[in-house]
């Protein structure tokens, strides 16, 4: 009996722990080191199945055996109920588009929020029961080992029993015996008491959950916290020699109401230094898993009641992230058959649009590059190799003072029609952008080369007013447009943001 025993022994202990929790990876190194060890793949085989019930069971009378869950490490669990969140995490997220279409069509989102919520319930007491393993291990209450007699069972493993857990503080008591008995004995007493309250309307930016691919479009994220901490100490002496607190508890506040229980717990030495710190992130009547500790470190003891430390304990879940795009109503106008539509909007004001003005630094108004906008060429004219360019437009791309990558206020580009001959077709055109981001070289079909700045008022290139202005206001993009050259920007369309930031910079 003690001889098959041993056996087994040596073969489970060289597998089990490689292969965290794979029964692939199990049978194959468990075959393979039988295989070292010189038995035969009948007796290979044979002890591969007799491992299951001699290491995962438990004889309880002839013929019947219990199931010793504790063989299966608990960090196997975490990681398996991790996989599974992750799995509906990525479900139930709207940036999928062709699986949210999915879920949509068929009404399958309620179904995965509900096995989401069932999922991070079992979670949350898998990892309670870990982390209270690892606070007995910090509080020296007992130690994560604990081997019996050629037992192999590990403390700190899986028990299902942590699934009908009624009363946590019975069953997982994160207590200390010193604070418990200093509490009913009233001489723990609050020493200190913090207070944090943050209000931030324009917290970040968040992809729009409407086009989450698109760059240029984004969300605004509040974030609002009230959160109050009290130091406490066992006072059993008028006059303590040291300030030293033994034990802090850190309640968030929603609606001037504190929680029920505390977000952190934290378990002083007594000596101003360690502390063994315990949080829960979720919060009341509103996530799984209230109540239970989501995480245990040990820190200094300041460090707990600094702000960025108590601002911690209000991070956002998943859900929270989940925020479903918002249908845009689809607008339809009817003309007539040979009719168009326009995008543009007429003014209504004979003064006609206008670009917002501080981008130009006065007096000179010289703070600008020079860029050239060139004529595509049309799809006819591609098919052969064209000798010859032609100037759509010089532009003005306006810059912070003294900043030739900066873009300025509301980033304005300005775009002027070419004078006569540069209207034409000519050879070449290039901006002079090492000697001066204003200097250009034209060079016409006769060969000859043209080099100037590009001033501020007239000048020998451009016309004085510019027909076309772009801006940035607020989270749109404008261009407005004088047609007649009369001064007078009479039209303006919404267009697309730049995708990407290139003031200042040149092909070369």
């Amino acid at each position: 009996m003690k001889n098959w025993r041993s056996v087994l022994v040596v073969l489970i202990i060289g597998v089990s722990f490689l292969a965290q929790g794979c029964a692939l990876s199990y049978k194959k190194g468990f075959l393979d080191r039988a295989a070292n060890k010189g038995y035969t793949k009948e007796q290979a085989l044979a002890a591969y199945y007799m491992s299951f019930r001699w290491y995962f069971s438990r004889e309880v009378e002839k013929g019947k055996y219990q199931v010793v869950y504790s063989r299966l490490p608990m960090e196997v669990v975490q990681k398996q109920m991790e996989r599974y969140l992750s799995d509906l995490s990525a479900i139930l997220d709207y940036k999928e588009e062709e699986m949210s279409k999915f879920l949509d069509i068929h009404g399958l989102r309620p179904y995965f929020e509900h096995q989401e919520k069932v999922e991070q319930a079992i979670y949350a007491r898998v990892r309670a029961a870990m982390i209270f393993a690892k606070f007995q291990e910090l509080t020296g209450t007992r130690s994560y080992y604990s081997h019996g007699h050629g037992d192999l069972s590990m403390w700190g493993g899986y028990d299902p029993k942590i699934f009908v857990i009624t009363n946590f503080d019975e069953g997982l008591p994160f207590r200390s015996d010193v604070i418990d008995k200093a509490k009913a004995s009233g001489i723990l007493k609050p020493i200190e008491t913090v207070r944090v309250e943050h209000s931030s309307i324009y917290n970040r930016k968040d992809p729009d959950p409407s086009d989450p691919l698109d760059h240029n479009k984004f969300i605004w994220r509040s974030k609002e916290y009230s959160i109050e901490a009290v130091r406490y100490k066992i006072v059993d002496d008028e006059k303590p020699r040291d300030n030293y607190g033994n034990y802090i508890e850190a309640f968030r506040i929603f609606g001037g109401k504190k929680e029920s229980k505390p977000a952190l717990r934290a378990f002083l030495d007594g000596r101003g230094s360690s502390a063994i710190v315990i949080v829960d992130d979720d919060k009341e009547g509103k996530d799984i898993g209230f109540g239970l500790p989501d995480s245990i470190t040990t820190m200094n003891e300041n460090a707990v009641l600094k702000e960025e430390s108590l601002a911690g304990l209000f991070p956002e879940q998943e859900n929270e992230k989940r925020i479903p795009p918002q249908l845009k109503p689809v607008r339809m106008e009817i003309v007539k058959i040979g009719e168009t539509v326009s995008a543009w909007e007429e003014s209504k004001d004979s003064k006609g649009w206008t670009a917002p003005e501080g981008y130009q630094a006065k007096p000179l108004k010289n703070n600008y590059n020079i860029k050239i906008k060139f004529v595509k060429p049309e799809m006819r004219d591609m098919q052969s190799v064209s000798m010859t360019k032609k100037m759509e437009a010089i532009v003005k791309e306006w810059i912070r003072p003294g900043e030739r990558y900066a873009a300025s206020n509301f980033q304005v580009l300005e775009f002027f029609r070419l004078k006569d001959p540069y209207d034409k077709e000519i050879s070449a055109a290039h901006v002079r952008a090492d000697e001066n981001t204003q200097k250009i070289s034209v060079i016409l079909l006769n060969g000859e080369e043209r080099t100037g700045m590009i001033v501020s008022g007239n000048n020998i290139f451009i016309q004085e007013n510019p027909f076309a202005i772009e801006y940035t206001l607020g989270d749109k993009r404008y261009r407005i447009q004088d047609d007649n050259n009369d001064g007078i920007y009479e039209k303006r369309k919404e267009i697309s943001k730049p995708v990407a930031d290139e003031t200042g910079t040149y092909a070369h």
